[in-house]
């Protein structure tokens, strides 16, 4: 991803530069007393590595690493370049925020790219930037993650889901509720755990689902394409719309594709 970055950070400005340069920065935040922590960075990837709260070898902070990237006529000034931005965080009634800086007349060559972040796993999570993929793992809390153009992978998240991007494809496997969509990209959503609402869009690619159950389902599908369902209670090969309800139908399960097929198994069988 950081090799596209850079190619894209050249585009934007419009012009080729005869040099780059690279700076290593790592650091931590203390996250005693934070309940949310929004990462907000233009064109970075994000890799975020949660680890057991209660664990001795968890710290309560907000661990980092990552690169500051910058450009120039020469060697030099390329160098110069990246000590002009900086990392900011701020807490605020159990909301942090860590957002990155940069002198407004360098601000189109100097970007930052985040190798990792570390925190505990009982931290929600609000990921967003404009270019980059996002992969989220260990967390037992609250993820929502949303870039311009990206893949998004989560596993975990138990306390729920919601992911948007333009572009890019959407893995994830979680025990808890859902909101995913991206406007062209591959879809999946594994069920990890009990039954739980789901609801996930896309505007072109393969949407599949495996459910953790179909007892007690109300299941709606759209698709321009294909739309196949294999469960235990649920059992068709159409197109166009499909509408099923089992047991008492308090699981609500809204599918959609604008361009591409659908296809819902169960969780069981798909593992």
């Amino acid at each position: 991803m950081r090799r596209s970055t850079i190619i894209a950070f050249l585009l934007a400005c419009g012009c080729v530069f005869g040099a780059r340069a690279e700076r290593d920065v790592s650091g931590s935040f203390d996250l005693q007393d934070v309940d949310t922590v929004r990462v907000d960075v233009p064109d970075s990837p994000l890799t975020v590595v949660a680890c057991t709260a209660e664990a001795e070898t968890c710290p309560r902070t907000l661990s980092f690493e990552g690169t500051w990237l910058a450009f120039g006529g020469t060697r030099s000034e390329a160098e110069k370049t990246t000590e002009r931005g900086d990392i900011l965080f701020e807490v605020d009634e159990g909301f942090a925020r860590l957002e990155t800086v940069e002198d407004v007349d360098v601000e189109e060559l100097l970007r930052l790219e985040f190798d990792e972040l570390r925190l505990p796993n009982d931290v929600d999570l609000e990921l967003v930037t404009d270019h980059g993929d996002i992969d989220v793992s260990g967390t037992r809390a609250n993820v929502r993650a949303l870039t311009g153009a990206g893949d998004v992978v989560v596993f975990g998240a138990d306390a729920g889901v919601v992911v948007r991007t333009d572009y890019g494809a959407v893995d994830v496997h979680t025990p808890g509720i859902v909101d995913l969509a991206t406007e062209e990209g591959d879809v999946h959503l594994a069920q990890t755990g009990g039954p739980r609402d789901a609801y996930v869009y896309t505007g072109r690619g393969e949407l599949a689902v495996d459910l953790a159950s179909d007892a007690n389902l109300d299941l709606y599908i759209e698709a321009r394409g294909p739309i196949d369902v294999k469960t235990d209670l649920v059992n068709t090969i159409t197109e166009g719309a499909f509408h099923r309800v089992t047991g008492n139908g308090t699981v609500r399960v809204v599918l959609s594709n604008d361009a591409g097929p659908v296809i819902v198994r169960l969780f069981s069988d798909g593992a």
